[in-house]
């Protein structure tokens, strides 16, 4: 058995007492509960689902990453308790955040094709794919006005953000089980 560190500590219980010595660093960066968040939001950072984009005919797909907890929960709750707008923009901005890329899928095949060809960067809710899809943005819009216009409906927008939310509170829980290792 090896053996463990001694500080001598003075307090109230009486001087010169041998307690354990602390391991790792303190609290704050480097500590023992920072390194187990850090290799959580890894495993987390980890996970990923594909899902069709509507009103695409499974043509468009997006990779979504799922994001921090404290984020995710951020999102849910601006859409909650608000107007139909609030609910549609917290959909739009969930579904902004965890884009990790738009792809095309092959009717025929079902594979992956590489849109657009010869780029390294993955497309996402810009107005680059506004662009690619031949949509017309006005002036100074962002990636609420693209996921809107390429979904075609507000309706389309605020399901697909709930499939999306639901995958994410089921990943979390994954996520959480193997971490636990329950």
């Amino acid at each position: 058995m090896a053996e463990q560190a001694t500080v001598e500590q003075d307090h109230e219980g009486g001087p010169g007492e041998d307690v354990p010595a602390p391991v790792g660093p303190g609290p704050g960066e480097g500590s023992l509960l920072d390194q187990l968040a850090a290799e959580r939001d890894e495993i987390a950072h980890e996970q990923t689902v594909d899902l069709p984009v509507p009103n695409n005919r499974e043509v468009l797909w997006a990779t979504y990453r799922l994001l921090p907890y404290a984020q995710t929960r951020a999102l849910a709750e601006q859409a909650q308790g608000g107007d139909a707008a609030q609910e549609l923009n917290a959909g739009c901005d969930l579904i902004a955040a965890a884009c990790d890329g738009l792809w095309l899928r092959s009717p025929e095949t079902r594979e992956r094709a590489p849109w657009p060809e010869g780029t390294a960067e993955p497309v996402r809710y810009t107005p680059a794919l506004a662009a690619l899809l031949q949509i017309d943005l006005p002036a100074g819009a962002g990636h609420r006005e693209v996921i809107r216009l390429a979904l075609l409906r507000d309706l389309a927008v605020t399901v697909h953000a709930g499939t999306l939310l639901r995958w994410m509170q089921g990943a979390t829980k994954r996520v959480n089980d193997e971490f636990s290792g329950g």
